[in-house]
């Protein structure tokens, strides 16, 4: 599950620009989503992990950084 580089800028009151770079070599695309004001930011390897509950969605939210 990597990913390379996120650039993320929130507009007030417009759509959020999301650019994300994947390492060399990754396979999968990312997907975005949005839910409430807060933006997720998925790895495709990650998708399944998420569905089976055995990773924690707040580490791919990039509105609401964990740590």
């Amino acid at each position: 599950m990597m990913l390379q580089a996120i650039h993320y800028t929130g507009l007030p009151g417009k759509n959020d620009i999301v650019t994300v770079q994947r390492p060399e070599g990754a396979s999968g695309g990312v997907e975005i989503q949005t839910y409430g004001e807060d933006t997720y930011v998925l790895p495709a390897e990650a998708i399944r992990l998420l569905a089976a509950d055995k990773s924690d969605p707040r580490l791919f939210n990039i509105t609401q950084p964990c740590g």
